[in-house]
């Protein structure tokens, strides 16, 4: 068992728990409310963006990444990208930029938003 927060798994608990079982990566697969608790806590370290030739919107659309947002100064900065296509859709990966300018040691956590 985990501890919780805010009624939710403990995010930080679940990656040392993994961690200490030799787990070093993790791909988070969910919709922006799982995206935005990883991005929110700390703990992306890459990010895999898929891109369908859709276009949706409107007040009520989900973004890629739920939460509370946070202004531009405070965005998440990534690394080189790199693209490929995969059908019709792309493909886009890098890396978080952590202050330091290089990824954070640890547990790998990938998000990735549902197309």
């Amino acid at each position: 068992r985990l501890p919780e927060r805010e009624g939710r798994v403990d995010l930080t608990a679940l990656l040392a728990a993994l961690a200490a079982r030799e787990v070093r990566g993790v791909l988070v697969e969910g919709g922006s409310e799982v995206a935005g608790a990883f991005v929110a806590a700390g703990l992306v370290d890459r990010v895999a963006l898929f891109v369908a030739p859709l276009v949706l919107g409107g007040r009520a659309a989900p973004a890629a990444v739920g939460g509370p947002g946070r202004p531009l100064a405070e965005a998440m900065r990534l690394g080189p990208l790199e693209v490929q296509h995969l059908g019709e859709d792309l493909l886009i990966e890098a890396d978080v930029l952590h202050p330091a300018g290089a990824p954070a040691d640890g547990v790998q956590a990938v998000a990735r938003s549902v197309r």
